[in-house]
């Protein structure tokens, strides 16, 4: 709710109010947060998931438009062959190995994706923490009264806490 002082063009927030809108955010940051950290994890199992189903890195090479070989990336100037044939289990095999290994690459980047917004958000977080963590902000709030002799007024609307 948004009171109107004399001045007709400022508006001021009750700090009632403005301690509500930054508890709201901080909590959809925090839901954010751990959205974002369920689907590094959920993505991470994928990737495990499709690593023990089996990923090749290689191309289809087919000779004579009958038999089907496998043609690696080149590694210390040679390139590795290998053999699957025209039996069509082995080749659906082969592909499928080959499209899981596209898939993985795509997940992987999905997931950085995803680790750097993670990043941004406890970057962000550390910032309105002061660089302190929730558990360390008690101890801070204590030890800056100790130190400087800061302490809160409880007159309601100011504080005489006071940070460097």
């Amino acid at each position: 709710m948004w009171v109107q002082n004399q001045d007709p063009g400022s508006f001021n927030r009750t700090q009632r109010e403005t301690q509500m809108d930054i508890s709201n955010r901080l909590e959809i940051i925090q839901n954010h947060h751990q959205r974002l950290l369920e689907r590094y994890h959920c993505l991470g199992k994928t990737i495990a998931q499709l690593t023990a189903a089996g990923c090749i890195d290689a191309k289809e090479y087919w000779k004579d438009g009958k038999y089907l070989y496998l043609l690696y990336s080149m590694r210390n100037g040679t390139r590795k062959k290998k053999y699957v044939g025209n039996h069509p289990l082995r080749i659906k095999e082969a592909r499928q190995k080959l499209e899981n290994y596209k898939h993985r690459l795509s997940i992987i980047g999905t997931q950085e994706n995803v680790k750097a917004e993670l990043d941004e958000i406890e970057l962000l977080i550390h910032r309105i923490l002061g660089i302190c963590s929730v558990t360390d902000m008690s101890s801070k709030f204590a030890f800056d009264e100790l130190q400087h002799g800061y302490k809160n007024c409880g007159s309601g609307t100011t504080s005489c806490t006071q940070f460097n």
